[in-house]
């Protein structure tokens, strides 16, 4: 293993305004020393950061561009086979699908020689709770999750 050694190399935020992952994977891989893949909020809102963490989320409901927490449905099966996973250290379980990160999946996909770092983006739980709430919730917290 290489010893990291800070040389103030390029990066960026992981959300590029792009449609096309090919497009912006090799955009990331061209210009940054440290390459970040890349998360593409107007390719499909699935791809909004505080969505793209969320799939197979126990109670997430997504609808018209929204996301939330159904708190009124029973929880407990689904939160069992989450907490069952983790125990278990499935890292399938929380996979993240192509549907849900593009970018990634082709960044993982592209016939290149690997970098030895490449940044990800992720939200931290703060944010996703202050962001994606219970159905009923206030819709102007909810309305649109940020992109970004």
């Amino acid at each position: 293993m290489t010893e990291f050694k800070p040389e103030l190399r390029s990066l960026a935020v992981g959300s590029l305004p792009h449609t096309d992952s090919t497009a912006a994977c090799q955009l990331a891989l061209s210009t940054l020393d440290i390459p970040t893949w890349p998360q593409l909020p107007r390719l499909s809102f699935l791809e909004n950061m505080y969505v793209q963490y969320s799939e197979r989320f126990p109670g997430v409901v997504i609808e018209n561009e929204q996301i939330t927490i159904d708190r009124e449905q029973d929880l407990d099966p689904e939160l069992e086979v989450l907490y069952v996973a983790y125990l278990m250290n499935d890292l399938k379980h929380a996979a993240i699908s192509p549907d849900y990160a593009a970018g990634l999946h082709c960044f993982l996909e592209m016939d290149r020689e690997r970098p030895a770092i490449v940044k990800g983006q992720v939200t931290g739980p703060i944010s996703w709770g202050l962001t994606v709430g219970g159905q009923g919730d206030l819709p102007n917290r909810l309305g649109r999750a940020p992109v970004g």
